[in-house]
């Protein structure tokens, strides 16, 4: 699956790319020979939701190569999608065999990946193989200290928020009792530091984009002989890391950190280092 932007590209169109033909038909499919699924990002992002939320928007999403249009508040915007999704096909502007082919893919790839009796297990499975990990040595289990971001989103359309209300409850279900410190991800700012004997396992977000949240990180290593770092976000803060031990999720999404802890309790477990 590939999902679309909403931003406009002026060299190939004057259209977003949710419903560019040129993009999504011309370029993707015909020139890059690309097979697979198309879907949008959220509709209720400003670029789509104030310029195409209507029957046109749906009609060129879908008529320009688009497979699924990501609805994030159906309880707002999934009727009035589908109606105009109806009225399209009733007025014969929207070719019902084009749609069938579409729902065709869809369901070829549920078949292959999804699994009803464990509706998670895909989620499961690529969050664990997405996983990069590089520690070296053991992981000292006796005084561990997690730090964490505040949950805050890091720009209008994010939702990194939602993914980090619940992260220190799930570090507390893995390692109950455990030292939380938690820190500003745009500042750097933190109310406390880890002692010398504490083992540090330290939550990086974007650090490449915040000067002061990265000297924080860097910081950490005067204060605490074992540093372990854990990039949830975005993989480009690894070069800032590269030589320390770390963890890559690739995703600030909890089913993806869950992973990351128990990578970290698999190595205070069984002394594994790499995966």
């Amino acid at each position: 699956m590939i999902m679309t932007s909403h931003v406009i590209y002026k060299p190939l169109d004057d259209d977003i790319a949710s419903v560019s033909k040129v993009i999504m038909d011309e370029l993707l499919k015909k020139y890059l020979k690309y097979e697979g699924l198309i879907i949008s990002d959220a509709i209720e992002m400003k670029a789509f939701y104030n310029n195409y939320f209507s029957k046109e928007g749906v009609s060129k999403f879908f008529n320009s190569g688009g497979d699924i249009l990501l609805v994030a508040e159906a309880r707002k915007n999934f009727k009035p999608l589908y109606r105009y999704l109806e009225e399209l096909v009733e007025e014969k502007k929207i070719d019902e065999n084009i749609l069938n082919q579409k729902i065709e893919k869809i369901n070829k790839l549920q078949k292959e990946y999804y699994n009803k009796n464990y509706t998670g297990k895909i989620l499961m499975d690529i969050s664990k193989k997405a996983l990069k990990m590089n520690i070296k040595g053991n992981i000292n289990s006796k005084k561990l200290v997690f730090l964490i971001p505040e949950a805050k989103n890091l720009s209008p359309a994010d939702t990194t928020a939602n993914d980090l209300e619940k992260l220190e409850t799930l570090i507390q279900f893995e390692f109950k009792g455990s030292k939380v410190i938690k820190y500003d991800p745009f500042n750097g700012v933190v109310n406390e530091l880890p002692n010398k004997d504490e083992t540090v396992i330290s939550f990086v977000l974007d650090s490449f984009r915040f000067e002061k949240q990265l000297n924080l990180q860097k910081k950490l290593k005067s204060f605490s002989d074992d540093v372990i770092y854990v990039i949830i976000r975005n993989d480009e803060d690894l070069e800032h890391y590269i030589l320390e031990s770390y963890i890559v999720t690739y995703s600030t999404k909890l089913i993806s950190i869950y992973q990351a802890i128990k990578a970290i309790k698999k190595n205070i477990l069984k002394g594994e280092v790499s995966l």
